[in-house]
């Protein structure tokens, strides 16, 4: 068995975390990161037409 799955504090530690809701601030940030992602660096999207759209679909929760 590997180190991390007999770490029982760290166990612990995630399942309290997966339990906490996501901030809007969080949703925002993994919105952002997960379109990136996707779409890769061949796309010609910029960080900022993202941002903006993820601001105008959902409500900008970040100011």
């Amino acid at each position: 068995m590997n180190q991390v799955a007999e770490d029982d504090e760290l166990i612990a530690r995630l399942k309290k975390a997966a339990q906490r809701p996501m901030t809007p601030e969080e949703k925002r940030a993994q919105r952002i990161s997960y379109i990136l992602s996707v779409v890769g660096r061949d796309d010609e999207s910029t960080k900022e037409e993202i941002e903006n759209y993820i601001d105008e679909r959902y409500g900008n929760t970040h100011e």
